[in-house]
């Protein structure tokens, strides 16, 4: 290990934040932009990754991340045997763009990313 982190990661990426520690609840209930966004400008000047673990995050107003920045999730893909889908789960409550809405919910900037998410 090159460098000691305090979160786990199975995939190699070094994990800045854990969403969790900014007041997320992951219950797809209650709103967790804010921990989100506020998990993002904690971690922006270093970088890295926020993770966000199993649960359904509700999301109401557009996530940006800025560069160098990922947001990485627990995919857990359905099967033949069990198709409930389960994992990291991103719940976006947002208006249409007929609505007055944005027309991206995600606005990503070079060199960053999401992945192990299922979006509804």
């Amino acid at each position: 290990m090159l460098i000691n982190t305090n979160y786990r990661s199975s995939n190699g990426a070094v994990i800045s934040a854990n969403i969790m520690d900014f007041g997320a609840k992951a219950d797809g209930v209650n709103d967790d932009t804010a921990a989100l966004k506020t998990a993002i400008a904690a971690t922006k000047e270093m970088g890295g990754s926020v993770y966000l673990p199993a649960g359904t995050y509700k999301l109401t107003e557009n996530i940006i991340l800025p560069s160098a920045m990922q947001l990485i999730g627990d995919f857990a893909p359905p099967t033949e045997d069990d198709p409930t889908v389960k994992g990291t789960i991103l719940a976006i409550y947002t208006k249409t763009v007929a609505d007055g809405g944005e027309e991206q919910f995600f606005k990503l900037h070079r060199g960053s990313a999401m992945r192990g998410f299922d979006i509804w």
